[in-house]
């Protein structure tokens, strides 16, 4: 993770090294469609370019950033991944107090 200037928000940068070829746009839309479906509210998808204080109070575990994100070959990547260290934690709590409660 990277140092950023919020005391509560993180950056990570991922790297990935892919089995087969992929495209940059394969994965904005493997991401948009996780996003949207079974990851909905727990991973979100930045539309605009972004700095950290965009996400102080952010409810989601990750913020997928495109827009800083690269295909380095077409097998390689680095994914940049902006998170609220607090507030994403506790609405995971949440979610699970209210699981094992049966809400």
């Amino acid at each position: 993770s990277l140092r950023v200037p919020t005391p509560n928000v993180s950056v990570v940068v991922v790297s990935v090294r892919f089995v087969k070829d992929v495209t940059f746009d394969e994965i904005k839309k493997i991401v948009d469609e996780a996003s949207a479906g079974p990851l909905k509210g727990i991973m979100g998808v930045s539309k605009q370019p972004c700095v950290s204080s965009d996400f102080i109070g952010d409810p989601h575990s990750l913020n997928y950033d495109p827009s800083v994100s690269s295909m380095l070959s077409s097998k390689f990547g680095q994914f940049v991944l902006w998170y609220d260290n607090e507030w994403g934690f506790s609405t995971r709590m949440v979610e699970l107090a209210q699981y094992i409660m049966g809400c």
